[in-house]
């Protein structure tokens, strides 16, 4: 009994530590990343879009269809004061790359 539940142990730490490396490997990451809504959240404050116009900030993902590595990520955000959105392309860090709007959003001062 004793030697089941340390090799349960061992398999679920194993699992979980393969699970890990696994995500990591498919995001492509190999160093340290914040999440896409810090840096989504980052970029719309140096652009003096106000937080309380934020409606949603959802990830998409393209992942290349032979190995399902990820290859191109944005953050879509949806604003309260207009039809369409604020685009950011990511890079593999979560970085902001490029901005762009669709609908009739606009970018302050633009």
């Amino acid at each position: 009994m004793r030697f089941e539940n340390r090799f349960a142990a061992a398999a679920a730490l194993l699992f979980a530590l393969s699970a890990s490396a696994c995500e990591q490997g498919a995001m492509g990451t190999g160093g340290p990343t914040q999440s896409f809504e810090s840096s989504a959240q980052a970029r719309l404050d140096a652009l003096g879009i106000p937080r309380s116009d934020v409606e949603s900030i959802e990830l998409g993902v393209e992942r290349a269809q032979e190995s399902g590595v990820i290859t191109d990520r944005a953050a879509w955000v949806r604003l309260k004061t207009c039809r369409g959105y604020v685009v950011m392309n990511l890079d593999r860090y979560n970085e902001v790359r490029d901005v762009y709007t669709t609908g009739n959003c606009q970018l302050p001062g633009r």
